[in-house]
């Protein structure tokens, strides 16, 4: 039997969970199994980076079977949660002056080429890397990120604590925004949809972005009164003070951020960009991040409370049905039709 390698570049808090799990139900079913972590590969040019820890994760390889997080040309398995990165490239404008981006795309290529199985998780990523590469769709499958919903939801006291934290209008609803790419997840939008709103809110914007002083200057050139704070570890409280959840993306693979506020209950508006659009109502989503046809039905959102509640409680039972064990055993069940 063959040992198995799970194989990431960056190291994040969520991926360590995941990995750990993913592991875990591996060991139980008598592989062995180790995780890489490359984030500690150095080079002269961060430019040739990608290039060397490729490099470094070949040659490592031998009869090991690789699961990749991230975009190795030896994957067996590739978890493709970045999207696709020749669609991503092109909404920066210049973005053939930068050659990490044509390193990066070569990489890609050759990982989604060589991979045995892709696992997407939307399909708006299947169907993308599919078209742009020429795929066998049957190499691909769909398969949804998962998480832990929380066990109880209070807004009522979470909201209470948050506008007396934050020194907000406990009477006024809470809109909310959440990202660290401002631009590709459409800050400007957002903010230029609580501009045309009928109805006063709390606005809030969570997510640390290097130019979060130009989306100051936006809202302010705008009137719009909004709350700007950094990432937080813990989002739990924002979310479940949260009434509705606005995520105008130019192109998200899925955003998890979405998730979670459908967790704890928040009406939440994205676009057909953005992944986690699949698993919305078609009245929750926008043809691009400027479609203004949902303003109506928000402003309808913060001044029917009734109306509101019933999508809340919609929305945390559907949140439900994306469990991380749901997605640890679909996951498996690729990983074991692949091995052998």
């Amino acid at each position: 039997m063959k040992n198995i390698s799970i194989l990431e570049i960056s190291f994040s808090s969520k991926n360590q969970r995941f990995i750990e799990r993913l592991k875990a139900a591996l060991n139980s079913l008598k592989y062995t199994t180790i995780s890489k972590n490359y984030s500690g590969i150095k080079d002269k040019t961060s430019l040739l980076r990608p290039l060397k820890i490729n490099n470094i994760a070949k040659k490592q390889k031998g009869n090991e079977f690789y699961i990749c997080l991230d975009r190795f040309d030896s994957a067996d398995i590739y978890l493709a949660n970045d999207g696709v990165q020749k669609i991503y490239k092109k909404l920066y404008k210049f973005w053939f002056l930068s050659f990490s981006n044509f390193i990066a795309g070569q990489i890609e290529k050759k990982c989604v080429q060589n991979a045995t199985k892709i696992i997407a998780n939307s399909n708006l990523t299947r169907f993308g890397l599919e078209t742009v590469y020429n795929l066998d769709p049957n190499k691909l499958v769909t398969i949804y990120p998962g998480i832990t919903p929380p066990i109880q939801i209070q807004k009522g006291r979470a909201k209470m604590r948050l506008c007396n934290e934050l020194g907000l209008n406990m009477e006024l609803p809470i809109i909310l925004f959440v990202s660290d790419n401002f631009r590709i997840d459409g800050a400007r939008e957002f903010i230029e949809l609580l501009s045309r709103l009928e109805t006063k809110v709390n606005a809030l914007i969570i997510g640390s972005d290097k130019a979060v002083l130009k989306y100051r200057k936006i809202a302010q050139n705008l009137g719009v009164t909004v709350i700007f704070r950094p990432s937080q570890t813990i989002m739990n409280h924002y979310y479940e003070a949260a009434d509705i959840f606005v995520l105008p993306s130019h192109y998200n693979s899925f955003s998890n951020q979405l998730l979670e506020a459908l967790s704890y209950g928040c009406a939440c508006f994205t676009t057909e960009q953005n992944g986690a659009s699949e698993i919305l109502g078609s009245e929750f989503i926008m043809k691009d991040a400027s479609d203004q046809s949902i303003d109506e039905y928000i402003n309808l959102l913060l001044t029917d409370h009734d109306l509101l509640l019933e999508i809340s409680g919609q929305n945390s039972e559907l949140a439900r049905e994306f469990s991380v064990e749901k997605n640890l055993n679909e996951i498996l069940k690729v990983i074991g039709e692949s091995i052998h």
